[in-house]
């Protein structure tokens, strides 16, 4: 009889959890200023909500390095990761269309910004970037590339001439600017890369019940201009709007 109880109580929890895992997504991100600050808001963020929550769905956001949060969508610590390029082939599901049009800016020395002409320009160059992000692969030229865990390090080695460019989103340099006190002993170049940016689910049931909801519900938010008014509202700016597939 205790054994049999025993099974039932065990049977009746994992009902409950399977029950509470289905009312909820984990997202797992970085913070990427406007688009998914550490306060819950941000363009990524409020399109979770905006498909989700009306749906009884709960939207639990894990903010963590982007390369932990690669590392949780496929160990299935989390149900969806975002901000993912096509050409990192993650082992997950891409959504059917992108988030947006992720555009890159370029912090470069002012020796660099002298004789600036495009990403040409890095050729040989000492180019830092966040870790995980790979931006080298969109640089048509050979250049030393390396990546740091923390944009802060970047911000400092570029201000001392130790490296010649950063590879970042400006909003992005500019808070850090901020937090350490320092002025920007460099220049700024806007949107030197542009590159669909995605939402990628594991291949769970659960993540692909998720994706299902996400690609039918992305759709309508482009088609009713609420996807517009969500990138407008966070950015003030419609330069990302993703060009659908």
């Amino acid at each position: 009889m205790k054994y049999r109880r025993y099974l039932t109580l065990l049977f009746l929890s994992c009902l409950q959890s399977l029950s509470f895992a289905a009312g909820q997504i984990v997202v797992a991100t970085d913070i990427w200023e406007d688009f998914s600050n550490p306060d819950g808001s941000g363009y990524y963020t409020d399109i979770l909500k905006a498909i989700y929550e009306p749906r009884g769905i709960k939207v639990v956001v894990k903010y963590v390095p982007y390369k932990r949060s690669v590392e949780m969508m496929q160990s299935d610590k989390a149900d969806v990761v975002l901000g993912v390029y096509k050409s990192e082939n993650l082992p997950g599901s891409y959504a059917d269309q992108p988030l947006e049009m992720d555009v890159v800016d370029a912090a470069i020395s002012p020796a660099l910004a002298a004789t600036w002409s495009g990403l040409e320009s890095l050729a040989d160059k000492k180019v830092g970037a966040v870790l995980g992000n790979d931006f080298n692969e969109f640089v048509p030229v050979s250049i030393q590339y390396k990546e740091l865990s923390k944009l802060k390090s970047l911000v400092k080695m570029l201000n001392h001439q130790r490296i010649d460019a950063i590879l970042d989103y400006e909003a992005d340099i500019q808070r850090e600017l901020q937090l350490s006190g320092e002025a920007a002993n460099f220049e700024i170049k806007l949107g030197v890369i542009k590159t669909p940016s995605f939402a990628v689910f594991t291949k769970s049931s659960h993540g692909q019940a998720m994706l299902a909801i996400f690609n039918e519900e992305f759709i309508k938010l482009h088609q009713s201009g609420k996807l517009k008014e969500l990138l407008m509202n966070n950015t003030g700016s419609l330069e990302g709007y993703p060009v659908l597939e």
